[in-house]
């Protein structure tokens, strides 16, 4: 598969709220969406979305330029219903090309928090008659651990009602696993020296066993090069993304390269 997505960049000047507020009202943030690919069959079996702003002037435009912006004034709670919206709109796309794909959203401590996370959710399923397993919900380790009785009553009211729950940026060092997570994902940089060092590798093995024991798969991410990837296939890990197998790409650049597969 052959893909060359939109060059991103990072802008000269951190953007104003005002411009933020701009993009938020004339449609500029959107999911750009990176595959998770199945170990070692390199099957598609997912999609993560990650924000990007389509800037009028100064082109695509990452995370990091507008999240922390969002972050500081309480309003990630917008971006986060604009990704989940967005992304079931893509999700439904592909339902009818022919690919059952769910889509991984991240959420933050406000949706962590929100009781009515699961309710409202659901409705918006109905809305667009998507079953609860397209969707994966994706939640940050630390912040899992910062807000460990909210995170002890939504993860399991999540997978009651059939969502997928992420765990992400979980390393050997984390002492607690997130309760009713069906999926971890990888701290970045857990994929790199398996093949040349012990330590990662019997890291690895025990993520790999706390995940088997509570029937959840595991999945690399910023995977790279062959060697990686041939090592996590052997140690057994289930998944993973990374420009190996494809970049980040904008809903129509990946409808496109799904298709083309």
């Amino acid at each position: 598969m052959n893909c060359t997505p939109a060059l991103e960049r990072r802008p000269a000047q951190t953007p104003s709220l005002e411009d933020i507020w701009r993009a938020l009202a004339n449609d500029q943030l959107l999911p750009w969406f990176q595959a998770i690919v199945e170990l070692p069959s390199r099957r598609i079996v997912a999609a993560e979305a990650l924000a990007r702003w389509r800037h009028p002037a100064l082109g695509i435009l990452p995370p990091a330029s507008f999240v922390p912006a969002l972050e500081a004034r309480g309003m990630l709670r917008q971006l986060t219903e604009l990704m989940l919206e967005k992304s079931l709109y893509s999700c439904l796309d592909w339902r009818r090309q022919g690919f059952d794909l769910p889509v991984s959203v991240n959420l933050g401590v406000e949706s962590l928090l929100d009781p009515d996370l699961p309710s409202r959710l659901l409705q918006q399923l109905r809305i667009l008659n998507l079953p609860a397993s397209c969707l994966i919900l994706e939640f940050n380790c630390r912040m899992l651990r910062s807000h460990q009785a909210a995170a002890e009553f939504m993860l399991p009211s999540l997978r009651a009602a059939g969502f997928g729950v992420a765990a992400d940026d979980f390393s050997a060092d984390d002492g607690w696993l997130p309760p009713a997570a069906s999926v971890l994902k990888l701290a970045r940089g857990c994929a790199q020296n398996l093949a040349s060092h012990h330590q990662p590798r019997a890291a690895l093995s025990s993520i790999l066993s706390q995940a088997r024991r509570r029937d959840a798969a595991v999945v690399a991410i910023g995977v790279e090069n062959e060697s990686e990837c041939a090592a996590l296939a052997a140690l057994g890990c289930d998944a993973a993304q990374g420009y190996l197998f494809a970049p980040p790409m904008s809903p129509s650049e990946f409808s496109e390269w799904i298709s083309s597969g």
